[in-house]
């Protein structure tokens, strides 16, 4: 059953696959941890969702915040640490967030990103579905 749920979620969103959890909690909770390591840093916007946070807390990476929606902000976060570190770069945002609604600019931050080796993004779309 599940993957056949997978496939129709993977059809709908257009992507090449997805991953069921039972909750968008435990789907943070499991995948930050996974995804990170000691080497790693997190950059996270201010107002991401308490699930979020608490899976940066289970990781090992470190983490810094940057203002929320403030990609200036994070490009001068982004050049300070690319040049340190052996590990990683996550960002993560929400596409909408769920107290305000707001979105960030989604297409500047794929170009800031791109433009780096180490870097990825993790976009929460809890609340985006449909929207």
């Amino acid at each position: 059953m599940h993957p056949t749920v997978e496939k129709q979620i993977a059809a709908f969103q257009n992507v090449p696959a997805a991953l069921l959890f039972n909750s968008g909690y435990d789907a943070n909770l499991g995948l930050i941890p996974a995804m990170t390591d000691r080497n790693d840093l997190i950059l996270y916007d201010e107002l991401v969702h308490a699930s979020i946070r608490d899976g940066i807390q289970l990781s090992q990476a470190k983490s810094l915040k940057f203002k929320h929606n403030d990609l200036d902000h994070l490009q001068m976060l982004l050049e300070k640490h690319t040049l340190n570190g052996t590990g990683d770069i996550y960002i993560i945002t929400e596409s909408v967030f769920s107290m305000d609604g707001d979105v960030p600019d989604l297409k500047r931050l794929v170009k800031l990103v791109q433009k780096q080796e180490r870097v990825q993004i993790i976009l929460d779309e809890a609340h985006a579905l449909g929207v």
